[in-house]
C-alpha cells in the first residue's frame, strides 16, 4: 500500500511538472509608451494581448490543437481617477469596432467566433468576452508566443488604467481553455500622463504628396524636457533621431510656449515620409523621437500626427481629381511627360498597370457617373 501510495505521489507530481511546462501562457502589454509604466495622456494606443497555445496534453489528441476558447476581460482604473476612455474605431470587432484580431487569430474557430461586449461603451469599468469553438483544426499548437488581440484606446485624463481577466456573468463566459486554464496574471496596470519628455511635430497635418517634392520642404519637430535633471541646452543634437533612421538637417531653441522652451529639429519631409507611404484617406500616424543628453544619459518620447493621404486619380498631385490629371495621364503615356508619383495614384482601375483603360476610367468617373478611382492594386 505504501508503494503504490509512493508510486502515485510521483505521477501526480509528474502530471504536475509537464502541465507547469506546456501551459498555455497569456499576458498583456501597452503600446507604445511614453516610458516604461507611462501611456501618453490624450495620445493613441492599444492593450497588445500576446498568447501561447504550447500544451498539447489536453486539446486535440491529433494534432494538439485547441478546439474552444471563451476569455472574459475588464477594462477598469482602481481609484477612480478615470472614469471614460475613448474607443478608437480602428478595428474590425467588438460593438465600438476598436478590437483587431492579428495573425489569424479568427480563422482558427471554424464554428463560432462571437465578441461580446457587456458595459463595453467607454465609461469605466468595461468589460467584454471573446468566445469562439472549432471543429477538427482550432488553433494549432506550438507556433509560440504571437501578439493575437488589440484593443485600441485613448485616455484624456491622468490615472491608473488596468486590464484583467473575469470570471463570466454566467458560467458560460468564463475561462474555458481546456485544462489547465491559463493564468492571465493580472491585474496589468499603466500610469496615464505626459512623461519627462514630450514632442510635437508642425506642420499637422502633414500631405503623402510632400514626400516626393524636389523641393526643400521642412517639417518641425519640437522636443521638451520636463524632468529635473536636463534642459533643452543639455541634448546631444547629434544624436537625435527621428523614426530611428531620420536625421535632422538643423537645430533651433524655441522659447518657450504653452508646454516649456523647445528644440526643434527640422527634418526633410521627403526623408520623413516615404515609411508612412502609400497612405490613402486620412489617418493618424505614430512618429518616435530618440536621442541622448550630454551626460550620456538617454531619452525618448512619441506622438501622433494626422497624414492626408494620396488620392487615387490626383494624377499630378495637387490635390484635386479633375481634367488636369487626365491630360497629365495622356502626357504620361503619349508624350514622354512625368509618370505619376508615386505610380499607384494613377492606376485608377486598380488593375496593378497604368495605361489608356486608366484615362477612360478617370474620364467615366469625372463626367459619366462613373464609379471613384480605387485605391492601390487590386
Amino acid at each position: 500500500m505504501k508503494k503504490l501510495a509512493t508510486t502515485f505521489f510521483f505521477i501526480l507530481i509528474f502530471v504536475f511538472t509537464i502541465q507547469q511546462a506546456h501551459a498555455m501562457t497569456v499576458r498583456a502589454e501597452a503600446s507604445p509608451l511614453l516610458q516604461p509604466g507611462i501611456i501618453g495622456i490624450g495620445k493613441p494606443f492599444t492593450i497588445d494581448i500576446y498568447m501561447n497555445n504550447n500544451d498539447s496534453i489536453h486539446a486535440n489528441p491529433i494534432n494538439g490543437s485547441r478546439l474552444s476558447i471563451s476569455m472574459s476581460l475588464n477594462f477598469f482604473c482602481p481609484d477612480g481617477s478615470i472614469q471614460n476612455v475613448t474607443h478608437l474605431n480602428f478595428g474590425d470587432y467588438g460593438p465600438t469596432g476598436n478590437i483587431s484580431f492579428l495573425n489569424d487569430f479568427e480563422t482558427f474557430w471554424y464554428l463560432y467566433f462571437e465578441v461580446i461586449g457587456w458595459d463595453y461603451n467607454g465609461i469605466l469599468p468595461d468589460s467584454m468576452n471573446i468566445t469562439a469553438i472549432a471543429n477538427q483544426n482550432g488553433w494549432p499548437y506550438n507556433l509560440g508566443e504571437q501578439l493575437y488581440i488589440q484593443f485600441n484606446f485613448k485616455v484624456d485624463d491622468t490615472g491608473t488604467f488596468c486590464i484583467d481577466s473575469i470570471g463570466g456573468r454566467t458560467p458560460t463566459y468564463d475561462w474555458l481553455f481546456d485544462s489547465p486554464s491559463p493564468n492571465f496574471n493580472g491585474p496589468y496596470c499603466w500610469t496615464v500622463g505626459y512623461g519627462p519628455y514630450r514632442t510635437n511635430l508642425l506642420p499637422d497635418p502633414m500631405y503623402a504628396p510632400d514626400a516626393y517634392t524636389h523641393d526643400s520642404v521642412f517639417a518641425g519637430v519640437n522636443i521638451y524636457v520636463l524632468d529635473q535633471s536636463h534642459t533643452i541646452t543639455d541634448v546631444e543634437t547629434s544624436t537625435v533621431r527621428i523614426n530611428d533612421n531620420t536625421v535632422p538637417v538643423s537645430f533651433d531653441y524655441l522659447p518657450a510656449d504653452s508646454i516649456a522652451e523647445a528644440l526643434r529639429a527640422n527634418i526633410l519631409t521627403r526623408e520623413f515620409l516615404p515609411s508612412y507611404l502609400p497612405a490613402w484617406d486620412t489617418s493618424m500616424q505614430y512618429y518616435s523621437v530618440t536621442g541622448e543628453f550630454t551626460d550620456g544619459s538617454v531619452f525618448s518620447t512619441y506622438n501622433w500626427f494626422e497624414l492626408i493621404g494620396h488620392r487615387s486619380g490626383d494624377a499630378n498631385g495637387d490635390g484635386n481629381i479633375d481634367i488636369f490629371d487626365v491630360s497629365y495621364l495622356i502626357s504620361y503615356l503619349y508624350l514622354g511627360g512625368l509618370s505619376p508619383n508615386p505610380d499607384v495614384i494613377g492606376d485608377t482601375n486598380g488593375d496593378c498597370t497604368i495605361n489608356l483603360f486608366d484615362i477612360t476610367y478617370l474620364i467615366n468617373y469625372l463626367y459619366n457617373e462613373g464609379s471613384p478611382p480605387l485605391h492601390g492594386c487590386q
